[in-house]
């Protein structure tokens, strides 16, 4: 049992270096501010009309390049969830609240697959609205930000399971 345990908290820690490392480097390619994601999508010649503090030249991102970055994005996320979400349920042992589980199982998978669905849909939306871009940016960011959320709940999960079932 106890390499057991050694293997679910080898598996903690790296998920949280995943964590750290997906923040770190979303934040240094996109950015943090509505600017910088403007910027990242849009190129740096349509973001410097709205947005004042432009100093660098980006192109803007085509389709192809999108695809290309998202194909092993979907796959990553797939795998990544999946691993999580199994050994999630194959820590409840005492099967505390499995409808729970099941329906947050699912809204990972519903939140990573969002998030990369919007994320293409910003560069197919190119021709609209300057606020439907930027909605749909701050709303990328936000579904960002709830899929970190449910990776650190998961890891909060896996704690708790191994505490409470006493393994």
């Amino acid at each position: 049992m106890k390499n057991y345990l050694f293997l679910v908290f080898f598996i903690c820690g790296f998920i949280f270096i995943q964590i750290v490392s997906g923040t770190a480097i979303f934040l240094s390619k996109i950015g943090y501010q509505p600017s910088m994601w403007y910027e990242y999508y849009y190129g740096s010649e349509e973001a410097s009309q709205y947005f004042s503090n432009i100093k660098s030249f980006k192109e803007p991102l085509t389709i192809q390049g999108r695809i290309k970055v998202l194909y092993s994005h979907f796959f990553g996320y797939g795998i990544f969830i999946f691993f999580i979400t199994h050994l999630l349920r194959s820590l409840n042992h005492n099967k505390i609240n499995t409808k729970w589980i099941d329906r947050f199982c699912l809204m990972f998978f519903l939140i990573a697959f969002l998030e990369i669905s919007t994320d293409i849909t910003l560069i197919l939306l190119q021709h609209l609205n300057f606020y439907v871009k930027i909605f749909f940016l701050y709303f990328r960011f936000l579904l960002f930000l709830v899929f970190l959320t449910f990776t650190f709940v998961s890891v909060l999960l896996f704690f708790y399971f191994i505490f409470y079932n006493k393994i």
